[in-house]
């Protein structure tokens, strides 16, 4: 990421797995020096795109329970995933690609 300001480097990560019709977001990483910018929004709303442009059914997110991790909380919430289950204190959230998210106005992404 980069802005007036610099250039911040890689500033999170998206890891996906898919199990047959369905991809498993197992981590959604962004870092703290950003947060608030959009990056999270923008490697969410990549994979869920992804996931539909592989005809895929859903793509269902863990997310564990921390007071830090209460922004990707809501991440998944405003983005159009669906609480599905809880176990242990993980929740499995659940998008069934009906209405796909734009990418953050303000941010130019640029896929590589």
């Amino acid at each position: 990421m980069s802005d007036r300001f610099g250039d911040y480097g890689t500033v999170g990560v998206l890891i996906i797995y898919q199990l047959q019709q369905k991809w498993l977001i197992e981590v959604l990483l962004v870092s703290c020096r950003v947060m608030g910018r959009g990056v999270g929004e923008a490697l969410l709303c990549h994979g869920i795109r992804q996931a539909k442009a592989q005809n895929q059914q859903s793509v269902h997110a863990l997310y564990r329970t921390t007071d830090y991790n209460r922004a990707m909380h809501m991440l998944f919430i405003t983005h159009g995933f669906k609480r599905d289950r809880e176990q242990n204190g993980l929740i499995t959230f659940v998008h069934d690609l009906g209405i796909i998210p734009d990418y953050p106005a303000w941010l130019e992404v640029q896929v590589i």
